[in-house]
């Protein structure tokens, strides 16, 4: 049912922002923009530095962006992208939004179900945990995947999130959105909108 979507994370298409070749979008570089404090970590409005600052980070891998700082050649390197993508500044909207479409591509999941399932109480004890998601997974992958920690960083954040998502399903900690959820979503969307033709006939 959700092939296309897994597809899709599996293998992001290839995305340039800036002149730059975007590396997939990684949980590193999530947890990287927000070290930055880069509004695009999650929001769709940003400066034309933040752009380029975004781009930067998610062309190179989580150990680049480590030694990036040490590069003896990292000003004359970025004087010379900054030239190349001058250009480019004038259309900061489309680079913006390139950028924003490559980081949802890369931060795709399965949707969850909002239908109970039978056995399935709420329990009102239960407390909801307090570390970050980022976190969460970079762990998961490390101790049920045998990545190491870089490894783990670079991990595509949308496929990262499916196989947590995978996981706790066969545990079943959550359910992922299915076909007899979907023929409920169809038969209450069939009746609304057969209340909805018997208010406009009325």
């Amino acid at each position: 049912m959700h092939e296309a979507l897994l597809a899709r994370a599996a293998r992001p298409a290839p995305a340039i922002v800036l002149g730059l070749l975007m590396r997939p979008f990684s949980i590193g570089h999530h947890v990287l923009l927000i070290r930055e404090g880069n509004p695009l970590a999650e929001s769709n409005d940003a400066s034309a530095v933040k752009v380029a600052e975004a781009a930067l980070i998610c062309s190179q891998s989580w150990e680049e962006n480590a030694r990036m700082p040490f590069d003896p050649l990292i000003g004359f390197k970025l004087w010379i992208w900054k030239r190349r993508v001058k250009a480019k500044i004038g259309n900061m909207a489309a680079e913006l939004l390139n950028f924003i479409q490559y980081r949802n591509e890369g931060s795709l999941e399965f949707p969850i179900s909002e239908w109970p399932w039978p056995g399935h109480t709420k329990d009102a004890t239960s407390r909801p945990p307090g570390t970050p998601f980022a976190i969460r997974l970079q762990q998961f992958l490390m101790i049920n995947c045998g990545k190491s920690e870089s490894q783990a960083w670079d991990y595509p954040l949308g496929l990262a999130k499916m196989r947590w998502q995978a996981y706790w399903e066969d545990q079943g900690g959550l359910h992922v959105h299915n076909y007899y959820d979907q023929q409920q979503d169809d038969a209450i969307a069939a009746m609304e909108a057969k209340g909805k033709e018997a208010l406009t006939n009325a």
